[in-house]
């Protein structure tokens, strides 16, 4: 039989509220700590990139005027090549400017899509005009395959940045040979690009930002920023359309593939 109760209460509300405060706190702080190191990462990248291509066209730049400065002792041919060599890193240089523009208004969700029906050969086909003298450079074999005249519901402009940067990576990452392939699969239709070169391990971690392929972030024998395949991912998530980044069979390389659904219309970011 009980005959009374004995009870030490406390109330310990400030406590708990205190100890979430805290891990809160910390919480943030750690976050904090991310967005400074990839703010970090970034700049040593991003500028790592850019002061490359401007070594490149500030020297050749001061041969050039050397050079001209006695015209008949100039090598005519030796000066195009060099000049065609400053266009190239000078294009380099404002594409990755522009990439990033376009990736911070992707993550800001300020992007405008602009929806049309076009005609996928036709879009390969002026996209590979682009590129006729960085393929011929390199001396590598394009070829395209397509049994039918497909059409794509997408933004074509976004698409072509999207294929644009697919084919920039097999050139530079390839071997000499690049397969372009347009296919119907029931109500799907998927643009394939394939290369010859030595395959890519982590197919999912290369599409993250600055990700790449057993290498140091800073340290790397890379050609790139890491910035293209990571632009592609947020514009086909915007866009709609699946992408898939799979080893090439049976001969050895990498086939990227785009998949565009025909029975909705592709995307879901915000119509211009």
């Amino acid at each position: 039989q009980i005959k009374e109760y004995m009870a030490i209460r406390n109330d310990v509300t400030d406590i708990v509220m205190l100890k979430r405060e805290i891990f809160t706190k910390e919480q943030e702080k750690v976050e904090q700590e991310k967005i400074k190191e990839a703010q970090k990462s970034f700049l040593l990248v991003f500028t790592h990139e850019l002061k490359t291509p401007l070594n490149a066209i500030i020297n050749f730049s001061k041969y050039i005027k050397k050079a001209l400065q006695d015209p008949t002792k100039a090598p005519t041919q030796k000066l195009i090549n060099l000049l065609d060599s400053v266009l190239g890193n000078a294009t380099d240089m404002l594409n990755n400017i522009m990439t990033i523009l376009e990736i911070s208004k992707l993550n800001a969700q300020k992007l405008h899509y602009d929806y049309s029906m076009f005609n996928a050969s036709a879009l390969i086909e002026e996209i590979l005009k682009k590129y006729d003298s960085l393929i011929e450079a390199n001396s590598i074999q394009v070829s395209l395959k397509s049994d039918t005249e497909l059409f794509i519901n997408s933004d074509m402009h976004r698409v072509e940045q999207i294929v644009s940067n697919i084919l920039s990576n097999a050139i530079k990452y390839g071997d000499n040979q690049i397969v372009i392939i347009l296919e119907e699969q029931e109500s799907r239709t998927v643009i394939a690009v394939e290369d010859n070169g030595p395959g890519i391990k982590d197919k999912e971690g290369v599409f993250e930002l600055y990700a790449q392929e057993d290498e140091n972030l800073i340290q790397r024998k890379g050609k790139g920023t890491g910035i293209g395949l990571y632009f592609i991912k947020l514009l086909c998530n915007d866009l709609g359309i699946q992408y898939q980044l799979k080893d090439r069979i049976p001969q050895p390389g990498t086939r990227f593939e785009l998949i565009f659904d025909n029975r909705r219309n592709n995307g879901k970011g915000n119509d211009a």
